[in-house]
C-alpha cells in the first residue's frame, strides 16, 4: 500500500529506504501504486520475486492468506491494534505467516490477551528520520500567535479531537498569545471511526462568545518537511485513547519539543515522566466509533479527561522555560528508534 500518504505506507517506504542503504536487494509490488516523490526506490517499483528471504508487508489480517509467496522463507507482516479485543476471525489467519510484527509491548500485550501464537509475534518498533530532524527550517504560520500548541492527528474519534478542542477553549481566550495548530483532516467522514473535525469544533465554540475564543489553526494539506511544522511550535499534544506506536509523539521528540501525552499505550516505550507531562487516563469500555473493522461491547481503550488536558495545557503554557529540561537530553532514547534500527531489526528475522 505505497501510493497514499497514510501512515502505513510511509512506514514500509521508511524502512525500504532504510534496506536500500544496508546493501539489500528489494522488490517491490504495491496494491494501489507507487509514489512519485521517492526516487531512490523507484528502480525496484512492480519488481517481482517468487522466493525472497524476507516478504513483508503492512497490511490487514484478512489480506494475509493472499499477499505472500508460497516460496518465501520468512513472511511477516507489521500490524497494531489499538483496543482490547481484537476480530475473533483474525486469528486463523496467523497460520498464512511466520510472524506479525506489533510496533509497541502494548500491541504486543494486545495480541497476547488475546490467545495469538507468541512465538509468531516479534516485537518491529517503528521509527524516525535522523537526516531530516537536522533541519532547522521553520513552517510559516503567519496567522498563529507567539506560543503555539501542535496536534498531528488523523480525523479519527479514537485522537479524542472534540476533547482537545474544548479543553483548550476553556484554557485560554482571545487575549492569550496563544493558538492550537491542528494537523488533521477536514474531509467528511466515509467510514464509522472517521469524524468531522469542523462539526467537532462548531460543536465546541456552542459555549463560548466567539469574539473571547483563542486562535485555533487548522492545516489539512500535504507538508512537504514535517520537521519544520514540529519546529514551529512550542508544545506538543495529544488527547489519543490508544496508540499502536505514536510516531508523532517521537517525531516531537526528535525535534526537541515539550511534549503533553496521554499516560497508556504505544507511546509509552519511550516516554516517561522524565521527559514529558502526562494526562491522566481512565480505564473504559470503547465506543463502537473508537473500534476498527469489527466492534465488541466488551472493549475497553483508554479515556482522558477534559478538565485535565485543560490544566496540563495552562501548566505547560505557565511554566514553559522551566519544563523545557523534559524535552533536553532525549538523544539516547530516540536513537533507539530511527528508521535505520527498524530495519535492522526486520532483517535480524532472517538472521536468526
Amino acid at each position: 500500500m505505497l501510493g497514499t500518504k497514510h501512515s502505513w505506507s510511509i512506514s514500509v517506504i521508511e524502512i525500504l529506504k532504510e534496506l536500500k542503504k544496508l546493501g539489500h536487494d528489494l522488490y517491490i509490488l504495491s496494491t494501489d501504486g507507487y509514489p512519485d516523490d521517492v526516487p531512490e526506490l523507484k528502480e525496484f517499483f512492480n519488481r517481482d520475486c517468487e522466493d525472497p528471504d524476507i516478504d513483508f508487508c503492512y497490511t490487514l489480517p484478512g489480506n494475509w492468506k493472499s499477499r505472500f509467496k508460497k516460496a518465501s522463507k520468512i513472511k511477516a507482516s507489521i500490524f497494531n491494534y489499538e483496543t482490547s479485543i481484537v476480530p475473533a476471525e483474525w486469528s486463523q489467519d496467523l497460520k498464512y505467516l511466520d510472524y506479525v510484527l506489533p510496533s509497541s509491548k502494548f500491541s504486543m500485550d494486545v495480541f497476547k490477551s488475546n490467545g495469538w501464537d507468541e512465538k509468531k509475534l516479534y516485537h518491529l518498533p517503528l521509527g524516525f528520520d535522523k537526516d531530516s530532524f537536522l533541519s532547522k527550517e521553520v513552517y510559516d504560520l503567519p496567522m498563529a500567535k507567539s506560543f503555539k500548541f501542535l496536534t498531528v492527528a488523523i480525523n479519527h474519534y479514537r485522537k479524542n479531537l472534540d476533547k482537545l478542542i474544548l479543553a483548550y477553549y476553556k484554557s485560554f481566550s482571545s487575549k492569550d498569545n496563544v493558538s492550537l495548530i491542528l494537523k488533521t483532516s477536514t474531509k467528511l467522514p466515509k467510514t464509522k471511526f472517521e469524524c468531522n473535525v469542523l462539526a467537532m469544533i462548531a460543536e465546541a465554540q456552542k459555549d463560548f462568545k466567539k469574539e473571547e475564543l483563542p486562535s485555533l489553526i487548522i492545516l489539512d494539506d500535504k507538508i512537504k518537511n514535517m520537521p519544520s511544522l514540529y519546529n514551529a511550535a512550542d508544545v506538543f499534544i495529544s488527547a489519543s485513547s490508544s496508540e499502536g506506536f505514536g510516531l508523532p509523539f517521537l517525531e516531537a521528540m526528535a525535534a526537541n519539543k515539550l511534549i503533553i501525552a496521554p499516560r497508556a499505550t504505544g507511546q509509552l516505550d519511550f516516554l516517561s515522566e522524565e521527559n514529558c507531562i502526562f494526562l491522566d487516563m481512565k480505564e473504559v469500555f470503547a465506543d463502537s466509533n473508537m473500534q476498527y473493522w469489527r466492534a465488541n461491547k466488551l472493549a475497553k481503550t483508554w479515556a482522558p479527561d477534559v478538565q485535565n488536558i485543560s490544566e496540563k495545557m495552562l501548566f505547560a503554557y505557565n511554566n514553559f522555560k522551566s519544563l523545557r529540561s523534559l524535552s533536553s537530553n532525549n538523544e539516547d532514547i530516540i536513537n533507539n528508534f530511527t528508521w535505520e534500527q527498524t530495519a535492522r531489526c526486520l532483517v535480524s528475522l532472517h538472521k536468526e
